[in-house]
């Protein structure tokens, strides 16, 4: 696609150029001019639509360089806060602008840049790694039940003392058995006999009446 550096970077800078509105061919070879005359849409937008707080995500840190440098060119501060993911950019800008000018450029850009990248991934593989296919083959999946082997996995060790502790339940003595009471039979008195109280008298006549 590109055969070297300089056509490449010529490539991007006529993509801005056209983003930039320039129609005459001098107009695209102008860089300088194209910055200029999108920071005065910048401007223009400004001045119609405050600046928003917004939100991009990218899916590469590639992409991610490439629009924080393009906002920069035009005098933007990319940023982000902290604990955000590093492919997250915040972006002051009115909505019109990023909607209209600056993502429809970086889309471009980004899409050139990835084909070119991937042209030098092929070409430096193909001449120091392997001449031929880099490519996986794509098989059918494998039978249910075959002796396909999971790649080995490690299980986080559980660490025993980083467990929430427990408070320790007071220790109760085991209950001691009692021995049942033990029913003493009470011999029975003749009612004619001594009282065995010493009185003299007859049981019958004495503490039997009780």
């Amino acid at each position: 696609m590109f055969s070297d550096i300089r056509q490449l970077i010529d490539t991007l800078l006529k993509v801005e150029a056209l983003h930039a509105g320039a129609t005459t061919p001098g107009e695209k070879d102008a860089a300088e001019a194209a910055i200029e005359r999108i920071k005065r849409k910048l401007e223009q937008f400004a001045e119609v639509d405050s600046p928003e707080e917004m939100k991009c995500t990218f899916s590469n840190h590639w992409s991610k360089r490439l629009f924080c440098a393009l906002a920069r060119r035009y005098d933007l501060k990319p940023y982000r806060y902290y604990r955000q993911r590093h492919t997250t950019v915040m972006l002051r800008v009115p909505r019109r602008f990023l909607d209209e000018v600056l993502w429809p450029e970086f889309v471009e850009l980004d899409d050139i840049l990835e084909k070119y990248l991937d042209e030098m991934t092929a070409k430096i593989i193909s001449e120091a790694i392997f001449k031929g296919s880099a490519e996986e083959e794509v098989r059918d999946q494998p039978l249910i039940g075959s002796d396909v082997k999971e790649s080995p996995t490690q299980t986080p060790k559980t660490n025993v003392d980083a467990k929430p502790s427990v408070a320790a339940k007071p220790s109760v003595p085991p209950a001691v058995p009692t021995a049942p009471p033990i029913s003493v039979p009470v011999q029975k008195v003749p009612r004619n006999n001594p009282c065995s109280c010493g009185s003299g008298r007859k049981f019958k006549r004495c503490c039997g009446k009780r």
